[in-house]
């Protein structure tokens, strides 16, 4: 990569257009891949508002590489600051479509890397997926926290009274998390120890 001498303007205008940046959703569809992605034109769009907010603007030019082209991508700032890589992609058919194809590719991932944008899943799938992740974070989280405190209080209870009110208290909690089974066979273990003892 490429700077102005001083970065320090442009890299406080990037890092304020970055926090305003908002989702980019993978809305197009390659059904040879059978996978989804962000176009050229929704990388533009995301990007302009908050660009020309904080003084940005950017140009992308091509220049031949071998056996393909290379996108130089320059981000400039009212400033006068600037910053600027390239990016070369190797093209697959010399023909026209091929180095269009190739051309439009490039400008995507160049511009995606100059500003930092990452795509998001825009399925309903991926949405879900996530959320169920979150979940079982959680669930996960629930249970050792139940284990490691709540199981082991029913050491410091000394009587039979004592530790059926405080299953009977916790008993709730632990249905919600899956741990109902722990519950019972922590409650069975100490009553057979105050059992013991009381004998």
């Amino acid at each position: 990569m490429k700077t102005s001498e001083s970065i320090a303007a442009i890299a406080a205008a990037l890092a304020k257009a970055q926090a305003q940046f908002g989702p980019l959703i993978k809305g197009s569809s390659n059904p040879f891949f059978k996978s989804s992605y962000a176009d050229l034109a929704s990388v533009v769009d995301v990007a302009r508002g908050p660009l020309s907010e904080h003084g940005l603007c950017y140009v992308q030019t091509t220049d031949e590489a071998m056996d393909g082209i290379c996108i130089e991508t320059t981000l400039m700032h009212e400033s006068g600051e600037w910053l600027q890589g390239c990016l070369k992609m190797p093209v697959v058919k010399e023909d026209p479509q091929s180095y269009g194809s190739t051309l439009t590719y490039a400008r995507r991932y160049a511009l995606q890397a100059m500003l930092g944008l990452a795509a998001e899943d825009d399925d309903g799938e991926a949405a879900m997926n996530r959320k169920k992740e979150q979940e079982n974070n959680l669930l996960v989280g629930q249970q050792l926290t139940f284990k490691n405190t709540i199981l082991p209080g029913l050491s410091d209870l000394t009587s039979l009274q004592e530790i059926k009110d405080y299953c009977a208290k916790h008993k709730a909690g632990a249905q919600k998390i899956g741990m109902m089974k722990a519950l019972l066979e922590a409650y069975e273990a100490r009553k057979t120890e105050i059992e013991t003892i009381q004998e």
